[in-house]
């Protein structure tokens, strides 16, 4: 449309409490918080012209036009975290600024992806798995916890109210992301999450 707008949003951090993408490290579970997939589904059905009952498409469109700040899974993560980022370029895509900048490999266990029955109703498994890989438009937090924190946030964040789910975890060496379904291998088809920048390789 023709209306843009551009905020901005200054603040501090408590001392040695910022969580950065370099810190994950070899045995960290891989957490996010909310649902995946829905606001991408939003994205996808402007610019397809994909129509969907009343009640979905209504249900989509509300998770994209309004996400929802996660102020309480902020305080809980940043006590339990080693590393953190919100996901706006889909998770595979921003997964992988972590593993770059924490020189490290991860493994995802796609059945473990938290996707509403809404997302599946609407488009099936097939395409509901690939928009919460490749889908950044819900804003979730993905975090990465080491095993000793693992209770911490669990006792913290179930008393907080705050949805999370844990979908794999972070390996050594720099072998990029191993996705799997059942403990079998699984290829994702298709894009792989937004890129802000393309280029010519040759």
């Amino acid at each position: 449309g023709p209306l843009a707008v551009t905020v901005s949003l200054k603040g501090f951090v408590t001392e040695d409490k910022a969580l950065l993408r370099s810190g994950a490290k070899a045995g960290d579970w891989i957490y996010v918080t909310g649902e995946l997939g829905e606001s991408a589904l939003a994205v996808e059905s402007k610019l397809k012209g994909l129509t969907f009952p009343s009640d979905i498409a209504e249900h989509i469109q509300q998770r994209f036009d309004f996400p929802v700040a996660r102020i309480a899974a902020g305080h809980v993560i940043r006590h339990a975290a080693t590393s953190a980022l919100d996901i706006s370029d889909g998770l595979i895509q921003d997964l992988g600024h972590i593993l770059k900048a924490s020189s490290v490999s991860a493994r995802i266990d796609v059945e473990r992806l938290p996707i509403s029955h809404t997302l599946y109703d609407a488009v099936g498994q097939e395409r509901a798995i690939n928009l919460a890989l490749t889908g950044g438009e819900d804003y979730e937090i993905l975090f990465t916890v080491p095993e000793q924190q693992k209770g911490y946030l669990e006792q913290n964040a179930t008393a907080m109210g705050v949805k999370y789910t844990c979908i794999g975890q972070i390996y050594g060496g720099n072998t990029g992301i191993e996705l799997t379904f059942n403990n079998e291998p699984f290829e994702l088809k298709g894009e792989k999450g937004f890129q802000h920048f393309s280029h010519d390789d040759e």
